[in-house]
């Protein structure tokens, strides 16, 4: 196909924000022609829209480096310009605020034997001696909330935690995404964690 309608037939993709088709078209055509600037540009863009912005500013350096390679020059200024946006925007999302905290929060009921006993083995845990916690019952008697509840108290002492959910296997296979998850993994991070690993 003419380079010409392979260029045009991008930019069209990009507009109607087919940008996966888009992308797979440009790579192509750079393939075949590497010094066409615009198919860059269009491939920075597409990748950013679809929120890939590190590997937009890859691109980016690319083409600055097979412009210097086989020509001897820096990219154009509209691509500079392209480059500029990206990193404009970059900035503007690490200077975004978090997100809002959750405004709605139930009460953990009937958990008074619970609760003490989590609380326990975390300060035996944030003390040095290890801990391993199973919270195990039947679906919706609120093990997840329990959890949640563990991580947010902790959360406010400055410990970090990670959370992860896997699923359990279902008659004739795997669950789907949509499906309950089978169990929740958290991970605690207390503040003595980091000092005691330094050598």
């Amino acid at each position: 196909m003419n380079g010409l309608l392979v260029a045009r037939l991008i930019e069209l993709l990009e507009q109607d924000r087919v940008f996966a088709e888009a992308i797979e078209h440009a790579q192509r055509l750079l393939r075949i022609d590497p010094l066409h600037e615009n198919t860059w540009c269009t491939l920075m863009r597409c990748h950013a829209k679809r929120g890939e912005r590190a590997t937009a500013l890859h691109v980016y350096h690319r083409c600055a480096s097979v412009l210097k390679r086989e020509l001897g020059v820096q990219p154009s200024a509209a691509t500079r310009v392209v480059y500029r946006e990206l990193l404009e925007d970059q900035e503007s999302d690490s200077l975004a605020p978090p997100p809002a905290p959750r405004t709605t929060t139930y009460p953990i009921i009937g958990r008074q034997a619970e609760w003490p006993v989590l609380l326990q083995t975390w300060q035996a845990a944030a003390s040095g001696r290890g801990r391993f916690l199973l919270i195990r019952g039947e679906a919706g008697i609120g093990k997840t909330r329990l959890v949640e509840e563990l991580v947010e108290w902790a959360a406010t002492r400055g410990v970090r935690s990670a959370t992860t959910r896997g699923v359990t296997p279902a008659k004739g296979g795997w669950r789907t995404p949509r499906s309950p998850p089978g169990c929740t993994a958290t991970r605690f991070r207390p503040r003595f964690a980091r000092s005691s690993r330094r050598g």
